[in-house]
């Protein structure tokens, strides 16, 4: 009876895959003249050894795998089946094709830590969500981080189940895939950490808790007020030393630090995190000895993929410098971009601005994963019913510290998040969906432990279940085919749309507007349209005009300084005259949607989701003016001329 479970949460996400890799075919580059990320990368990819050093593709110049050492390794794997291995269809199947070995995981892991039930409920609920597929058409790395991590997972929860001569070698590969995971993104920060707190989990049974009376040792009361005294007065020791500090990191990283105060701060929450950590881990931990063994294999895997990133030795310390500088700095975001903040935000924002805080948070959450973010507060409300009146709780004050575990748990990537200071957009904070999907699993298994044995409550139990999927997965590709397909094809439907009309030359503008448009889609698509530029349409009185989205305020725009100072696209005055009254709907040949245009992409940078979602300045009318047109010169000559005239004869 599990096979069909098992065959249900394989097929579904394999199905969604082939249909979206097909439906992206010809995707051109978010930007032209290696301008992306993602061509950067794949540039790299395409000039690596695999047989090298992992650190050599630093050497290459603007490579940008910098923490990305194995989603360039991964996409150099997978560029020998491409015959174009320059094209970032790439970079989109190898997001794919992650994404769906972490749906399929996820069944096992939930699975493992739940029922198969609830495994498939929670896989069809990541399975059928939008978002993950919406990350992909942006920058698809983190999709390979959450794979390994799973990996890590899945494999820490095998190696409980078996004895401990081969569960040796299952935690030194969940070690191996902890690191692999790190190195496979810079969204990864949020994955290893949890890893860690799966393996410490996994080792439990030689473990003493802090709610258990034997745990209360002198040693233990001994490390728990270093705990204290750690917590109390670290940074004001580091802040005491942090002209000390300073000189050693300057002479390990062999570069002056720029911000010498956040860098310090940055580190000493490093610091201080790693001892907290390892001191609590000795307390809870009476016989180090039993799980040294376990303890061992998992760090020697942490460390020889470690090695082989930073490795060799020659240019370790250049190595380890730039992940320390990683590490330590902080993201820098596009609002300092600004020079008038108060015209643009309404306000003059404090030096570092990242964004609204918790307030964004939420708004953001309701906005890409609603019927998830509804199910997350209802998972934490069922999850501490059934704590509070479970027949074994006589104890409500561990109860209580248990629910709070269990939600600090379920909350960790986000918490890292916000401690790193992540920039908030929608990338960054994708590994926070994981956390949201534990928790939903552990309010499904009570609901399931409940109502076993009862016909009628299973029956309505899996009819809700039924109906929240249908209406995931209605909501997914009603916005899919509307939104984020169109919205992330853009420049490649305007090359179909040009080919259906056997046009060869057109005009348009030279300006940023088009950089995500028709400056990409020659980029990608060389030799095969002539394109002559214009101040205004009204230069033109034959042949094909293409008009790019105007609006300041996509996403595509953000850190362009003409959209910063001047705001949208009024320099041509007769393509004003088309906005009124929106004419040119009536007179376009076509009209092709943008990223400007779309409810998720905007949020995929930091300016442009803080001015929708906070200061709700992202209007319809934003939207409309991003779409792309293609126009007649000829219609539009005659009704502009036309219009002229009537004017003209009213006065």
């Amino acid at each position: 009876m599990e096979y069909y479970k098992l065959a249900i949460a394989v097929i579904w996400p394999i199905l969604v895959t082939i249909k979206i890799i097909y439906d992206t075919r010809g995707v051109c580059f978010a930007g032209s003249n290696v301008s992306t990320d993602n061509e950067k990368m794949l540039k790299a990819a395409s000039k690596i050894n695999l047989l090298h050093w992992p650190s050599k593709m630093h050497l290459i110049e603007g490579s940008r795998a910098e923490t990305r050492e194995y989603w360039v390794i991964a996409l150099k794997l997978l560029q020998f089946l491409f015959k174009n291995k320059m094209s970032e269809h790439v970079n989109f199947t190898l997001a794919l094709i992650s994404n769906c070995i972490s749906s399929i995981l996820i069944y096992f892991v939930i699975s493992n830590y739940f029922n198969s039930d609830v495994g498939l409920i929670v896989s069809l609920l990541y399975s059928t969500c939008l978002w993950s597929y919406q990350i992909i058409f942006v920058i698809g790395h983190v999709h390979l981080a959450q794979m390994f991590f799973l990996l890590a997972i899945l494999l820490l929860q095998r190696a409980v189940t078996l004895g401990d001569k081969y569960a040796v070698y299952f935690y030194f590969l969940a070690g191996m895939f902890t690191v692999i995971s790190f190195v496979s993104s810079s969204a990864s920060r949020k994955y290893p950490l949890l890893a860690v707190l799966v393996f410490i989990f996994s080792l439990q049974k030689f473990m003493i808790f802090p709610w258990e009376k034997d745990y209360y040792t002198p040693v233990n009361l001994y490390l728990l007020s270093v705990i204290l005294f750690l917590s109390i007065f670290f940074n004001r020791i580091v802040r005491y030393m942090k002209a000390y500090i300073i000189v050693v990191v300057e002479k390990i990283t062999n570069k002056n630090l720029a911000d010498k105060d956040v860098h310090l701060e940055a580190f000493s929450r490093i610091i201080l995190s790693l001892l907290l950590v390892l001191v609590f881990f000795r307390t809870i931990y009476p016989d180090i000895n039993a799980a040294a063994i376990f303890l061992m294999a998992y760090f020697l895997g942490v460390l020889i993929v470690t090695a082989h990133v930073l490795l060799p030795v020659s240019e370790l310390k250049a190595n380890t410098s730039r992940y320390l500088t990683w590490l330590m700095g902080t993201w820098r975001s596009h609002f300092s971009a600004y020079p008038d903040q108060e015209r643009i935000f309404g306000k003059k924002l404090p030096e570092g601005f990242r964004g609204e805080g918790l307030s964004w948070i939420y708004r953001f959450f309701w906005r890409v994963i609603p019927i998830h973010f509804v199910l997350y507060f209802l998972s934490i409300v069922v999850v501490a019913y059934y704590t509070f009146n479970s027949p074994g709780c006589e104890n409500l004050f561990l109860a209580f510290i248990f629910l709070v575990v269990v939600i600090i748990v379920s909350l960790f990537p986000l918490i890292i998040s916000e401690i790193t200071s992540s920039l908030q957009v929608g990338k960054a904070y994708f590994p926070s969906f994981i956390g949201f999907l534990f928790m939903i699993g552990m309010a499904l298994e009570k609901i399931f432990n409940t109502v076993n044995g009862n016909e009628k409550s299973i029956i309505i139990v899996y009819a809700i279940v039924f109906t929240v999927i249908v209406l995931q997965v209605g909501l997914s590709i009603y916005f899919y085919f509307k939104d984020v397909l169109p919205a992330r094809m853009a420049a490649t439907i305007l090359k179909d749309n040009l080919r259906k009309i056997n046009v060869t030359q057109f005009y348009t503008y030279d300006n940023a507007y088009n950089d995500s448009l028709v400056k990409t889609m020659i980029y990608s698509y060389p030799n095969e349209f002539d394109v002559k530029y214009i101040n205004s349409i009204e230069e033109v009185k034959e042949g094909i005009i293409v008009i790019p989205g105007t609006s300041s305020k996509s996403e595509s725009m953000e850190s362009q300084q003409y959209s910063i100072i001047n705001g949208d696209f009024k320099d041509d005055k007769t393509l004003n005259e088309l906005y009124e009254n929106k004419d040119i709907e009536k007179l376009a040949i076509s009209k092709i949607r943008t990223r400007g245009c779309s409810r998720y992409f905007v949020l995929e940078t930091e300016v442009t989701g803080y001015r929708d979602l906070i200061l709700k300045q992202v209007s319809d009318y934003d939207h409309w003016i991003a779409n792309a047109w293609v126009l007649s010169a000829e219609t539009v000559h005659d009704f502009i001329t036309s219009k002229h005239e009537k004017v003209s004869c009213k006065n």
